[in-house]
């Protein structure tokens, strides 16, 4: 696939992410519909959107070198995931939201199983490669 969609995939997924996590809690129903049964649904939610930041960045990045797109895709990820629980922090009178080690520690949770997918993505294909 082309560099060129794989960057505007990344883009519109950060903004979605953006727009999840520096939305006003006041604008986000406390009762998500069917998923309201769900304990800690928010920290799932915070898991789903590093996992796909994490996998469409190292995506956006891959030029055959696995280590060092890993590295790459991790530091950049974590520092992401430090600023968007900065910025609710720092904008919490207008967010009405805080910053959460556990919202942090799901957010490096999600990164590091999209970098493992990837990880094994690559070994099953190289393999599968070297097999035919």
């Amino acid at each position: 696939m082309n560099r060129k969609y794989k960057v505007i995939a990344l883009v519109v997924w950060t903004f979605i992410l953006l727009l999840a996590i520096l939305a006003p809690s006041d604008m986000i129903s406390k009762e998500v519909g069917f998923f309201s049964f769900i304990p800690f649904f928010d920290k799932f939610v915070h898991f789903c959107l590093f996992f796909g930041f994490a996998f469409l960045l190292f995506w956006a990045i891959f030029k055959g070198r696995i280590m060092k797109t890993l590295i790459q895709t991790f530091f950049i990820s974590i520092i992401f995931g430090l600023f968007t629980e900065s910025m609710q922090l720092l904008l919490f009178k207008f967010v009405n939201r805080l910053f959460e080690w556990v919202d942090l520690s799901f957010n490096v949770l999600g990164i590091v199983m999209a970098l493992f997918l990837w990880y094994l993505i690559i070994a099953y294909k190289r393999n599968k490669a070297v097999k035919i």
